[in-house]
């Protein structure tokens, strides 16, 4: 072309084709839409990072020039940009990210059909924007097909969110148009510009470092001629490096695989080559161009889907030579077992003696394989034999890592720090304790880096700003914070280079991977999308994935969380289940200890009804309608229950009977949110919560008899989920007036408003509820266990507390309580489990995961 356009973000002049006019003479091949369209999300990518829009992407706006596709200056007129728009632009919405995402998409299917993916004008344009699905044409390959559909949804909220996620995806396709050897494939797509660029604009050429050079030297002008592979290399435009340079490995390595695949000794070739005259430089390049022939390993994803009769498959870890498969599943008999798979073999095979494993991990070797069960850290060989233990631990572990001196890190349940052990048994050793002043809750899910020493973990703490992957060693008790998270991360080093690598994550049901060099805190590359809709198990802050030193990838969708109530005893063994999962509320068990009542959400996931459960497991609903309702408690006789309903807005407090056919009695409204939270035993009281403007989370009571309400405590701070003791004489709530949730025990006088003298019980918040005789507190703190307080009246008239005793740990959701109640003599618990892992979800298996990422 002959004219000059400007660059979106430079407003530099650039000089090439148009892609209209590219277009003008067909489509382009597969390959080199693939190609395109990296490049195109790519440049489009920058603009939206630096908060902009573009606005008016068509074939009009974008350039091919020597150095890649560039975006233009939205120059086109209003009726060249109008069938690119996006559904909600005819709708009369601003165009924001969204919107150039649908035109990246339809750009895209242009390029590789030739025609337009909306086509008419007027009414006729509009109406193909709004209803028309795009077909596809044969021979496509499957990720610029998935991008093209994900890209032009209808729907905003179904479309790709960004235009990165679909150039990863474009990326990961496997294609060899993707691949920096194809440059001069790359190049026909690139026409010669007709006239030289304008004086006024330089384009240098990209600098790059000399070590780098040697593997993939600056392209050269597109006319050059095709290079043959070893004769006439031009010498590179840069000094060489001293034969000392870095990558003293190039060599010997390059001997290796020539050797494998030629039958020709290098070390004779470079003899020869030396005889003719040639610099050491250029047998260096001529080692390289031979490894750089190689084909690279293939890249395969496949499922491999759980054992026949078996569900719920746990956490995949693949071996670290790359052959090996394990995760536990529950097995016909209702045990979970592990199991192994060999990933040439089509079968998986249990592993004896496994009852109850969970998070199983690897040794360097390959050769056996460490897990949790029965309360123990054990150890078993994949050749066959008995599960060796190895030492104590609980019954609901954090995570391990086995490093090749021969030591295990683990965790040895959800709410500690690390300890390490000798892999052949004995007594574990701290390594890292957690700061109660820093309120650090649990240290999990250690990996090991490739120096043996320094490991990756994620710390849970109370505040989400410092919870995420540490950095930690083995040497010292130092550890430093890498980056926020939601869950751990597991670190994939680059085939040829250990140090460099990537750490792998789960955000928002994101697969992500952060670059990452070992050494260094500063993670200055930004992290990208891998795999979409993968999903974590939030209660453990686990990421359900796993990579081998190979750079087999192997991850397991996780659902959506919901929950089961499950009868507990003193232990936390499991004594029945009740009714089906779902989004439960809050139980709450019945005086009698023989029924609960819990509300659940409906079908429309938004109307919650209430429901009655037995200590059987059987189930009943309780309340229907049109009103949401929750947050139920038993009268002290076990005829009636309070709840709120909500109308409008409100939250309003009812109480009805336990019979199908009792009606809901109106007892409390006011604008304000109500929460239930218990009855008192001699039937005169109701307490319950009340979110206010200015107060926050206030504790009120209903005198029943009267209907008369009144605060119990308004303070400036936040109070709640109180209870009153059975002999009416305490009253127990958490407050924050610390800085902090505690648990406190008071005085109850009705309704009576004010602070009295207290006791603390509970330095970390939690739901207390009393046994019925009062001799005895519980509460469940904020990670999830279950703790039980002594209480005694002193000779001062006083509470006395004896020091808290945990009973058992449970897996609580993050920002959410895990939800329990407990029987009058407190022998059972009903607790609301959160459920993450689907009864049958397959493990997907990528191998060679990094070769997709190449250009």
């Amino acid at each position: 072309m002959g004219d000059t356009r400007l660059d979106f973000l430079t407003k530099e002049a650039v000089a090439g084709e148009l892609l209209s006019e590219r277009l003008g003479r067909g489509p382009v091949s597969p390959e080199q839409a693939v190609r395109l369209g990296i490049e195109l999300g790519a440049a489009l990518q920058k603009i939206h990072s630096r908060g902009l829009i573009h606005g008016g992407l068509t074939p009009l706006s974008i350039a091919l020039t020597e150095a890649g596709v560039r975006i233009l200056q939205p120059g086109p007129s209003p009726v060249d940009r109008a069938p690119y728009r996006a559904p909600e632009q005819l709708r009369g919405e601003e165009s924001d990210v969204l919107g150039d995402v649908f035109a990246y998409g339809a750009v895209l299917y242009e390029i590789v059909t030739g025609k337009r993916a909306f086509p008419g004008t007027g009414h006729e344009l509009n109406e193909a924007i709004l209803k028309r699905i795009l077909p596809m044409p044969e021979g496509l390959p499957p990720a610029l097909e998935e991008v093209i559909a994900g890209c032009t949804a209808k729907d905003p909220a179904q479309r790709r969110q960004r235009v990165q996620n679909a150039v990863i995806e474009l990326k990961l396709a496997g294609h060899s148009a993707a691949r920096t050897s194809d440059a001069p494939r790359r190049a026909s797509m690139r026409p010669a510009p007709s006239v030289a660029p304008p004086a006024a604009v330089d384009h240098p050429a990209p600098a790059y470092e000399a070590e780098d050079a040697l593997y993939a030297p600056p392209p050269g002008p597109l006319s050059a001629p095709k290079r043959p592979a070893f004769a006439g290399i031009p010498r590179p435009q840069f000094t060489p490096p001293p034969l000392a340079a870095p990558r003293p490995a190039v060599l010997p390595y390059a001997v290796q695989q020539a050797k494998t695949i030629y039958g020709i000794t290098l070390q004779r070739r470079v003899w020869i080559l030396a005889a003719a005259g040639l610099a050491l430089a250029a047998t260096s390049v001529a080692a390289v161009m031979f490894l750089r022939s190689k084909p690279a390993p293939p890249v395969l994803k496949f499922a491999v889907t759980q054992p026949e009769n078996t569900s719920f498959p746990g956490m995949p870890a693949v071996s670290p030579d790359g052959r090996y498969l394990t995760f536990s599943a529950v097995g016909p008999e209702g045990k979970r077992m592990l199991w192994l798979r060999p990933l040439d073999a089509l079968h998986a095979t249990i592993i004896q003696g496994s009852e109850g494993a969970s998070s199983p991990f690897w040794s360097p070797d390959s050769q056996q394989i460490a897990f949790f069960g029965g309360k123990y850290l054990k150890r078993v060989r994949i050749t066959g034999g008995a599960p060796e233990n190895i030492c104590q631990s609980d019954a609901t572990p954090g995570g391990g890592a086995w490093n090749r001196d021969g030591t295990i890190l683990f965790a040895p349940s959800l709410y500690g720090g690390f300890q390490k052990v000798a892999a052949t048994g004995g007594k574990p050793a701290m390594v890292l304790n957690l700061d109660e002043s820093k309120q650090e809750r649990a240290d999990l899910w250690p990996q090991f880096l490739p120096d043996a020493r320094h490991f990756v973990f994620y710390q849970q703490t109370d505040n989400a700003e410092t919870s995420g992957v540490y950095l930690g060693t083995l040497d010292s008790p130092e550890y430093q914070k890498l980056f926020t998270s939601q869950t751990n991360a597991v670190y994939s080093p680059e085939p040829d280079s250990p140090r460099n690598g990537f750490l792998l994550y789960i955000s928002d049901r994101n697969l992500m991977a952060q670059p990452y060099t070992v050494g260094k805190q500063d993670l200055t590359k930004e992290a990208f999308v891998l795999a979409t809709d993968i999903g974590a198990v939030r209660s453990m802050a686990l990421a359900p994935l796993s990579v081998s030193a190979t750079g087999v990838l192997v991850y397991q969708g996780v659902g959506q969380p919901t929950r089961q109530m499950v009868w507990m005893d003193r232990a936390g063994k499991q004594i029945a289940v009740a009714g089906e999962p779902g989004t439960w509320g809050p139980p709450r068990i019945s005086p009698n200890g023989n029924r609960a009542v819990a509300a659940k959400t409906g079908p429309d996931g938004k109307t919650a009804h209430l429901w009655l459960l037995d200590s059987a497991g059987g189930t009943e609903q309780l309340t229907d309608g049109p009103m949401h309702e929750g947050s139920p408690v038993w009268s002290p006789d076990g005829s009636k229950v309070a709840y709120f309903g909500k109308q409008g807005e409100a939250l309003d407090i009812f109480i009805r009977g336990t019979q199908a056919a009792s009606k809901p009695e109106l007892y409390v409204k006011s604008a304000e949110r109500k929460f239930p939270s218990d009855w008192s035993r001699d039937g005169r009281f109701v307490l319950f919560s009340v979110e206010q403007k200015d107060t926050r989370l206030d504790l009120w009571g209903l005198s029943v008899g009267d209907r008369r309400t009144a605060p119990v405590l308004d303070t400036m701070y936040s109070e709640g989920f109180g209870t009153i003791s059975p002999d009416g004489k305490w009253m127990a709530y958490q407050s924050d007036q610390s800085g902090k949730n505690e648990i406190f025990v008071q005085s109850w006088d009705g309704l009576t408003n004010g602070t009295r003298r207290r006791w603390v019980v509970s330095k970390v918040g939690g739901l207390p509820r009393w046994r019925s005789d009062g001799a005895e507190l519980f509460y469940m703190t904020p990670d999830g266990r279950l703790v039980a307080v002594g209480i005694h009246i002193g000779a001062d008239g006083g509470i006395e507390a004896s020091p808290p005793q945990m009973l058992f740990q449970t897996r609580p959701l993050p920002k959410s309580w895990n939800l329990y109640d407990v029987s009058p003599d407190g022998q059972r618990f009903l607790v609301n489990v959160p459920l993450e892992w689907t009864s049958s979800a397959p493990i997907t298996v990528l191998t060679n995961w990094t070769e997709k990422l190449k250009d």
